[in-house]
């Protein structure tokens, strides 16, 4: 079950400033093809895999999704999913480990 992120104040719609628009279909590159399984990790996916494409071609890295995901989940569940203004906010203030 996916349950929305609470209000927070800081939040305000999207509105986007004379940005190219986005293509209707494009193909992310092979190595961010990651699977989650059956546990709630889709957000620490998402903040590994945004990281890693920036940082290409300058140099390949493989964040740790796994090490996100248990830094910053809800609950000792082991399915327990958690917030992606969580696991930012622990990213920026801690950083991410690599998966090695």
């Amino acid at each position: 079950m996916v349950a929305p992120s609470p209000e927070d104040f800081r939040d305000y719609p999207f509105i986007p400033l004379g940005l190219p628009a986005l293509p209707e279909e494009f193909e992310l590159p092979d190595n961010t093809k990651k699977l989650q399984g059956s546990l709630s990790s889709c957000y620490a996916q998402a903040i590994c895999t945004s990281y890693e494409i920036q940082n290409q071609p300058k140099r390949v890295l493989n964040m740790s999704e796994m090490y996100l995901w248990q830094k910053t989940r809800l609950s000792a569940s082991p399915q327990a999913g958690g917030y992606i203004r969580d696991a930012l906010k622990y990213a920026q203030k801690s950083g991410i480990a690599l998966e090695a």
